[in-house]
């Protein structure tokens, strides 16, 4: 007899133009039971985000091209509400603007991987 899950697996998007931490996130997400799909710059994000459904964005700040927050702005505009966690690197922002793009919550590369699985778990469990 096989053991089915009860329910849904939560879906988590990664975005990250340094593919070595995409791949351990991938990884990461994958070990805590998540279903984990990825993205190596903002536009892949994006069309990713119109095309299918999550219940968490994990983003890096710093990408060639679009941003993290320009993704972040542009999926809020669209009407996709939901958590967000902004992967940052030596970098300060305006804690109004983290506030008005509903930024889940921030994590300082490198970070903890204790402190990611909490993160998740915390903002999946939420929904």
């Amino acid at each position: 007899m096989s053991m089915l899950k009860p329910t849904q697996e939560k879906r988590v998007l990664l975005v990250d133009d340094e593919l070595e931490i995409l791949d351990l996130l991938c990884d990461e997400i994958k070990e805590m039971g998540y279903e984990a799909h990825t993205a190596d710059n903002a536009q892949i994000a994006l069309t990713k985000v119109q095309n299918n459904s999550y219940d968490l964005l994990i983003t890096d700040f710093s990408m060639p091209g679009v941003s993290g927050i320009e993704l972040i702005r542009e999926m809020r505009k669209l009407g996709f509400n939901f958590p967000v966690i902004l992967m940052l690197t030596a970098t300060k922002l305006n804690p109004q603007l983290l506030k008005d793009l509903n930024v889940s919550c921030t994590l300082s590369k490198p970070f903890d991987y204790n402190t990611l699985q909490e993160k998740v778990k915390e903002l999946l469990v939420k929904k």
